[in-house]
């Protein structure tokens, strides 16, 4: 067994997010964990957190290296990219997001006027393959008119 040398998570965190580039916004969407999570772990440079390993996991690095400030780790922003596609679909699941791989966050970049054209058109290829328009209480099945 090794001993780890342990910088505050706080400050690892904030190291690797700013060497990986990545906003809080888009450690939120890897790690799953808030914003206003990883904003007070920075902040207030906190040493423990029940989401260090969510956050390693998104960092591209393991929960020993997040800890460990003895050496500089090689990030693996790939490792990253998998995580940030499972943790967009886990919480569409979770919030009732209609999308499994389009953030909340990046749905939001859009203006009102953008958002109810996508919902339109979202709307209209429900009732396409469903034969369900939004009224429409059948059980789905399409009939064609003779």
């Amino acid at each position: 067994m090794f001993k780890v040398r342990c910088m505050s998570l706080g400050k690892q965190v904030k190291y690797y997010r700013e060497r990986l580039g990545l906003t809080l916004e888009e450690l939120e969407d890897r790690s799953g964990v808030a914003v206003g999570t990883i904003s007070a772990l920075e902040v207030r440079d906190s040493s423990r957190s029940k989401y260090a390993s969510a956050l390693a996991k998104a960092l591209g690095l393991t929960l020993e290296q997040l800890l460990d400030d003895s050496e500089e780790w090689v990030v693996q922003p790939e490792i990253a990219s998998e995580s940030q596609h499972k943790s967009i679909q886990e919480r569409s699941m979770e919030n009732n997001w209609p999308f499994r791989s389009i953030s909340r966050e990046r749905y939001d970049l859009l203006s009102e006027k953008q958002k109810d054209a996508i919902e339109e058109w979202v709307d209209g290829q429900i009732t396409h393959y469903t034969g369900r328009s939004p009224g429409n209480k059948s059980t789905g099945s399409r009939r064609k008119s003779a």
